[in-house]
């Protein structure tokens, strides 16, 4: 069950995937997996997928024992996230210094497009 409600837009959505897993990026994947979608988490280095997966471990355990959350909500939500399509965390794509913001943002895309697609989820 979702902790909110969705329409029927907010239904369709099957996957998320967060591009970044740093402060922002491990926020909205810790939320999207709570609420019980399935989320592909895309980084420069595994060290920091592994510092993200770190974090909304941390998060969630410290919800477990606010008792916002069940442990089984928090394991639930911890098998809703994977990398690389669930491969392994290794690094998925770097942006060559000099690259302008929007140039690495659209490569930050497409490498998560083409993990998704990988995946068999775009």
């Amino acid at each position: 069950m979702r902790a909110v409600p969705v329409d029927d837009r907010m239904a369709m959505i099957k996957k998320v995937g967060v591009i970044g897993s740093g402060q922002m990026g491990n926020g909205i994947a810790h939320v999207a997996a709570v609420a019980g979608f399935d989320v592909v988490l895309n980084d420069v280095s595994a060290d920091r997928l592994k510092s993200g997966m770190a974090t909304i471990n941390g998060n969630l355990t410290r919800q477990v024992a606010k008792k916002v959350i069940t442990e089984d909500a928090k394991v639930q939500a911890l098998k809703k996230i994977g990398y690389d399509g669930g491969v392994s965390p290794e690094p998925l794509g770097r942006v060559p210094e000099g690259m302008s913001p929007e140039e690495g943002a659209k490569l930050a895309l497409d490498t998560t497009t083409a993990v998704m697609r990988r995946a068999g989820v775009a």
